[in-house]
């Protein structure tokens, strides 16, 4: 079994696309009751004896183990750590930044309005300051300050898996059509709102992470990553209705000043944000993408991301989650792709189950 050392060595390494093996974690059975047990490992299982040696093939027996070596802290998951976060299915940077959240109990969902704005359609000419709601804030604060009295040691904390980034909360203010209107009719001002609501997203990420110690000299982002350094994530899922110009001229600027205000930023994507991986790779200050695969058609086929990914991760490491994915894709990915930098987060498909997963 990894020790902890060996595993935060593995995900130092991943950063840097120095590892020479992919980090993994393949749940065969979502539905199985301890389905974080089902997690691959590079070499089977991997049980951990009372005289600390790794059990062979053959018989058990109860003094061979011991509760502490079973159960070793912080929880891990396959390859990544078992990360402890706020209730992520709020939108919080939309509610700080003023936006009443809106519970979908059908949907499953907290939306943070519904695409129509909140600000007047004149916005662009009224200079509206945006006004940090200090109420949300501090509940996104306290709430963090629980989760770290209540988990820490068994798990890692980190921050809320949900960080929506400039032109989303954008959206939720001025409604999505008047982000792209905005951007061919008022770019001036397009322009500084986003570099404002840069501002913003530092502000509560910085002030989210003073409440969250440290691990081994470094913290755990919310897929389970050990960094060296500050972390956050966030992500900009209005840039799917952007060209990729578009992207370059008004959000890379602003993803660029996050990244900038911490060591080992993530951004988020979907299947759809493809066209825009390379202008997100070339951001220097980046430390690693994230893709959420969806199946076609809403994004690429498996076969059409192998260059893609090929590309991409010569520059920055990935983080590729699928929901589904059989065990031949998931063999096709490690075979075609290389270990430096590649992180495969996915459920297998089993055969005679019917998911949402990539179908040839």
């Amino acid at each position: 079994m990894r020790s902890l050392e060996e595993l935060i060595e593995l995900h130092n390494a991943w950063w840097k696309l120095e590892n020479d093996r992919p980090l993994l974690n393949v749940t065969y059975r979502e539905r199985f009751p301890w389905m974080w047990l089902q997690s691959d490992h590079s070499s089977g299982i991997e049980l951990v004896l009372n005289d600390g040696n790794l059990a062979d093939d053959g018989p058990l027996t109860p003094e061979m183990l011991s509760p502490e070596k079973i159960h070793s802290t912080p929880f891990t998951h396959g390859d990544l750590f078992l990360p402890v976060m706020v209730f992520g299915k709020i939108p919080w940077m939309e509610a700080i930044c003023g936006v009443t959240p809106q519970v979908s109990v059908k949907g499953n969902s907290i939306w943070a309005g519904f695409g129509k704005g909140i600000w007047p359609g004149d916005w662009w000419e009224r200079e509206i300051e945006v006004e940090v709601d200090k109420e949300w804030l501090n509940l996104l604060l306290e709430t963090t300050k629980y989760c770290v009295e209540k988990f820490f040691s068994p798990f890692v904390i980190a921050q809320t898996s949900i960080m929506r980034g400039p032109i989303d909360i954008m959206a939720a203010l001025v409604g999505d059509k008047e982000v792209i209107t905005g951007m061919y009719r008022h770019p001036r001002e397009t322009k500084r709102l986003l570099d404002k609501l840069a501002d913003i997203c530092i502000m509560v990420m910085q002030a989210q992470n003073e409440v969250i110690p440290s691990f081994k000299g470094g913290y755990v982002n919310c897929w389970g990553i050990w960094a060296p350094g500050t972390v956050t994530r966030h992500q900009e899922d209005g840039v799917a209705y952007l060209s990729p110009r578009l992207y370059k001229e008004f959000i890379q600027p602003v993803d660029r000043k996050i990244c900038q205000a911490f060591d080992f930023t993530t951004i988020h994507f979907h299947s759809a944000h493809y066209i825009h991986g390379d202008a997100v790779t070339d951001i220097e200050e980046l430390g690693a993408l994230q893709f959420s695969l969806e199946p076609p058609p809403y994004g690429p086929t498996l076969e059409e991301w192998i260059p893609i990914f090929k590309r991409l991760l010569k520059k920055k490491p990935l983080i590729l989650q699928a929901w589904y994915l059989t065990r031949e894709q998931i063999n096709t990915l490690q075979r075609e792709l290389p270990p430096q930098g590649l992180c495969l987060e996915t459920y297998v498909q089993e055969a005679g189950e019917s998911h949402y997963m990539y179908r040839e």
